[in-house]
């Protein structure tokens, strides 16, 4: 149709207006954006404002600044010059896709959500690059997942609350899972330690039950306490025997003997002298003894203060008295106090607190004596009676753990108490011979030296002696001492001649015993302690 003038109008448009919120202020933000205060116009109480910094407003952007700070009893709106809205929409079902321009809409315009009865027949052809994660609620609606297969683990980031995993069963998890760090896991098992030698005190695991195995013997190790530097390991199978663990407070790295006879014509002698137990070597001069020059003589300590107790000291004079010294503080040694019986030839042992010395023989009776007497090691006074032995005996010898002490020698017998606890022995065992010599033990077992044989006992547990090793001369009426690792026997006598020979053997590893060094002196009838 033909028109006379312009062509006449397709749709209307009118101008946008904002209505503002009045407050005292000068600053507003607009709807639209603006270039500059002339695009609008601005009405305050309907009165129309002059644009300009000059005079009533300026804008940029949706930024409108007045020049004076309106009153919250003010109305205030604006019209925009610049901007004409279409007033006419297209019908419905109007538009076609032959309408849009390929490549015209952009993930921006396609807001809202598309109901799922207006998507049919979606094949894979359809769905190609990848949907903005904008698209996504936060959280995935339950839905089934039978219809999902061969998703790559690749298109898998993120996580997955727990409250979308459930009724998971093994049948729906095939495949290897990628590779993952595990610095994170807590509570996890770790494998044993393989290493070509044994555990010591000072390997510090991280946990009790840590194993450890030596890859040269096959022996296994299992620790059940994991105090740092004093860590002990148990060993299993066949080794079940074998412990490793701190040694006793109660011994030290310094052994000292004292007393004994040199063999000569009332050759009795006081003489204190002393090792480092660690180092191979002779012996020093520590000190002397408090009382008279005595043999058969017995010694204890408790780790910190040695004990030579009783004794014979020549004329048919046995004697009653106990000596002590500071183990660490060389010289000579000073009167403790008395046992309850004189006697020569008692066995004695300690634990940190508590000094335990049994039998002997006794000259008021001319006969062997089956007393124990204790004493406690850091206060300074008389024996008390603890108990009696199974049966009267002298020249014993004691070894033992803190809790058990065990009395050995003169005879096959072995008799046992707590030390703690008064009352009388108790039968342990039997040696593999009767012997006269010295023991020395680590807390866990205890060795009798003597003769040609040493025997050794599990202290913790009652049963006969086994054959340890030999050794390497046929010494009788010696002493021992030990450090827990190593365990000394001092001087006795060969084929009736006094020797000044120290021996040792490694407590924890049966064998025959090896030089050491020798004594300030040689004699026999003497006794050994040790400490720090």
């Amino acid at each position: 149709m033909a028109y006379i003038g312009h062509t006449p109008a397709e749709k209307y448009v009118s101008l946008t207006t904002q209505h503002f919120s009045v407050t005292a202020t000068t600053a507003y933000t607009l709807s639209n954006s603006v270039t500059n205060e002339n695009e609008i116009a601005l009405f305050i109480n309907n009165v129309r404002q002059e644009p300009g910094g000059s005079y009533a407003y300026t804008a940029a952007g949706t930024t409108l600044t007045l020049s004076a700070a309106t009153a919250g009893t003010d109305t205030m709106y604006c019209v925009y010059l610049g901007k004409a809205v279409g007033t006419i929409s297209p019908p419905d079902n109007s538009v076609n896709s032959a309408k849009i321009v390929d490549g015209s809409i952009t993930d921006g315009d396609l807001a809202g959500s598309i109901s799922s009865a207006k998507i049919t027949s979606l094949d894979a052809a359809k769905l190609t690059g990848t949907v903005a994660d904008a698209r996504f609620p936060a959280t995935l609606p339950a839905s089934s997942g039978a219809n999902l297969t061969a998703l790559p683990a690749a298109n898998l980031t993120g996580t997955v609350a727990d409250a979308r995993i459930s009724a998971l069963t093994a049948s729906k998890l095939t495949g290897a899972l990628p590779a993952i760090s595990g610095a994170s896991l807590t509570g996890m098992a770790v494998g044993a330690t393989v290493n070509a030698g044994n555990p010591t005190i000072s390997t510090n695991p991280t946990s009790v039950g840590t194993e450890w195995i030596n890859s040269t013997s096959g022996e296994i190790w299992i620790c059940t306490d994991i105090t740092a530097g004093e860590n002990i390991w148990i060993s299993t199978g066949t080794h079940s025997s074998a412990t490793i663990q701190p040694s006793p407070a109660f011994l030290g790295g310094r052994g000292l003997t004292g007393g004994g006879d040199t063999n000569a014509a009332g050759a009795y002698t006081n003489i204190i002298d002393y090792v480092t137990i660690s180092t191979t070597g002779d012996s020093t001069d520590f000190g002397d003894l408090a009382g008279p020059a005595r043999d058969a003589i017995d010694s204890t300590s408790n780790g910190t203060r040695g004990l030579w107790l009783g004794g014979y000291q020549g004329s048919s004079t046995v004697n009653n008295q106990i000596d002590y010294v500071t183990i660490g503080s060389v010289g000579n040694a000073t009167d403790f106090g008395d046992l309850t019986v004189a006697r020569q030839g008692p066995g004695g042992c300690s634990n940190v607190t508590r000094a335990v010395t049994s039998g002997g023989y006794a000259n008021s009776c001319s006969c062997a004596k089956d007393e124990i007497d204790y004493v406690t090691v850091a206060s300074a006074g008389n024996a008390t009676d603890f108990g009696n032995l199974t049966a009267a005996r002298w020249g014993n010898h004691g070894v033992a753990n803190e809790t058990r002490g065990c009395f050995l020698g003169s005879g096959v017998d072995i008799n046992y108490v707590t030390i703690a606890s008064t009352g009388n022995a108790i039968d342990f065992g039997d040696l593999t011979r009767s012997a006269d010599g010295g023991c020395a033990g680590n807390g866990i077992r205890g060795v009798l030296m003597a003769g040609t044989t040493i025997d050794y006992i599990t202290i913790a547990t009652t049963g006969n002696a086994t054959d340890f090793g030999d050794l390497f001369e046929n010494r009788i009426s010696g002493s021992g001492c030990g450090d827990g690792t190593k365990g000394l026997y001092h001087g006795g006598t060969v084929s009736s001649t006094t020797q000044n020979t120290i021996d040792y053997i490694t407590v924890a590893t049966t064998g025959n015993s090896t030089n050491f060094g020798d004594m300030t002196t040689a004699r026999y009838s003497h006794q050994s302690c040790s400490g720090d």
